[in-house]
């Protein structure tokens, strides 16, 4: 996203997945590394499609509105780790 910014490990889940439409299974281990930044990300156009800044409730209704819109790990970690998203 062409940042840099320390990061540390916060944890760990594995999760198994079935997409319904292709029926593909994604069965992976997934690490979560959390950092703070405060400037806006320059992604390599090739690499990002689009991106934008949510705030933690929208994100929350989205998920719960949209699930397709979402990869299947990003419910898991958001909801297993959600002291991530304060600034506390």
């Amino acid at each position: 996203m062409g940042i840099a910014v320390y990061l540390s490990h916060v944890g760990a889940f594995t999760y198994r997945a079935i997409d319904p439409v292709s029926g593909l299974v994604e069965h992976e281990r997934d690490e979560i590394y959390a950092g703070v930044h405060d400037t806006d990300p320059h992604p390599d156009t090739v690499e990002v499609e689009a991106w934008e800044w949510v705030e933690p409730d929208e994100l929350a209704r989205r998920m719960a509105s949209e699930p397709e819109s979402f990869a299947p790990w990003l419910t898991i970690a958001f909801h297993a780790f959600p002291r991530l998203l304060t600034s506390d």
